[in-house]
């Protein structure tokens, strides 16, 4: 059972909590929330008296994620650009993210379906594929990195959209906002919590192929380096894409399922993410400029250790220069998506919604907003 979220009145008081924050609050108010003496800037000769601004860090307390806030004064935090404000705010916006990948990573590992679906399909379909027909070592190999490459697709994609279909549902944006989370800290966290899901998809398909003797391999420190480097941003990009089909989508199932039809789509088009182009649906032009393609090339070349993949011709150099493209977009897609759709334009879509009294009049329906209850 985590730690109490909310002080009474009486408590609050106690705790130097100024009046309007308990009316803010109603009858209860967050632990943690310390009020410092109001400041006092002199502009033009005079002293002005100078609200704070409140900002919601989630974190851990072991079973649940909190809340704690951190004060700042408004005039200080945009006239004040000293070192130590932007440290301040830097070590805000790294416990918020902290709070957004603990809090992702909690929830999914108690969902066993989404687990089964992200990891576990992959490497039954390449069992099944390999099963059934008699191919040759470089083929062998090629599958296994294509393959492997669709479980880590289907991780970024559906671990991340699921968390964020569960929050829209239970409308815990408009606790986000009042509680002035970055939105980059929110994308970056939930990004994080993808990348281990979908690294922990990626190693159980390769695997599973060396272990039905797939020639897959490690050649040094330069092929975990580039395979690395494919990885994430592949990743990352499925991850920015996700967001605006969540949002469309507004239910967690039916966004499970789009994001999930994505990874396979993507898959088969491209004639399993580029390793066997003669079954490429897009035209082999079109297909090779694909992040799916670029990344999964990338990362086969450097981890298959037959030789005639080399010799294929199927790699061709600067391939890591187009995914830093499509990284530095996707990554900057991403935050403007999320800021845009669930934070300034979600605010307007939902604000009749989020400032009735079922949604903060209740410590019940506050506490659900905040952490979600184990």
């Amino acid at each position: 059972m985590g730690l109490p979220l909310f002080h009474s009145r009486r408590r609050c008081l106690r705790h130097n909590i100024r009046p309007p924050l308990v009316q803010r609050y109603g009858r209860y108010c967050p632990v943690g929330l310390k009020t410092p003496p109001l400041r006092s800037v002199e502009r033009s000769g005079q002293s002005e008296s100078t609200e704070t601004n409140w900002r919601s860090v989630p974190v851990t307390d072991g079973n649940a994620v909190g809340d704690r806030f951190e004060t700042a004064a408004r005039v200080a935090e945009a006239d004040d650009r000293s070192p130590q404000s932007v440290r301040r705010s830097g070590r805000i916006w790294v416990r918020q993210a902290s709070g957004f990948t603990y809090r992702t990573l909690r929830d999914v590992s108690r969902s066993w379906t989404v687990l089964a679906m992200a990891i576990g399909f992959p490497p039954v379909m390449y069992l099944l594929v390999t099963a059934t027909r008699d191919l040759d070592s470089v083929t062998k190999g090629l599958l296994a990195g294509g393959i492997a490459v669709l479980g880590a697709m289907i991780a970024s994609l559906t671990i991340f959209g699921s968390q964020l279909a569960v929050d829209l549902e239970a409308d815990r944006f408009a606790a986000y906002r009042s509680m002035a989370v970055y939105p980059s800290a929110d994308f970056a966290g939930r990004v994080a919590a993808g990348l281990i899901i979908a690294a922990l998809a990626l190693c159980f398909g390769l695997g599973v192929s060396v272990l039905d003797g797939a020639p897959v391999g490690v050649g040094g420190v330069l092929s975990v380096a580039v395979s690395a480097a494919g990885f994430v941003i592949l990743s990352v990009v499925c991850m920015a894409v996700a967001v605006p089909i969540v949002v469309a989508a507004n239910n967690e199932q039916y966004a499970q399922f789009t994001l999930s039809l994505v990874a396979v789509f993507g898959f088969m088009l491209t004639g399993y993410n580029g390793m066997l182009m003669e079954v490429a649906i897009l035209d082999g032009s079109i297909a090779r400029l694909l992040p799916n393609v670029l990344a999964t090339r990338a990362m086969t070349a450097q981890l298959v250790t037959t030789e005639g993949v080399a010799g294929s011709g199927f790699v061709p150099g600067g391939r890591l220069v187009p995914l830093l493209a499509y990284g530095v977009c996707a990554t900057a897609f991403g935050v403007f998506i999320t800021r845009w759709q669930l934070y300034d334009e979600g605010g307007n879509r939902w604000a009749s919604r989020s400032s009735s009294p079922k949604m903060l009049g209740s410590p019940s329906v506050r506490r659900e907003c905040l952490t979600k209850s184990t």
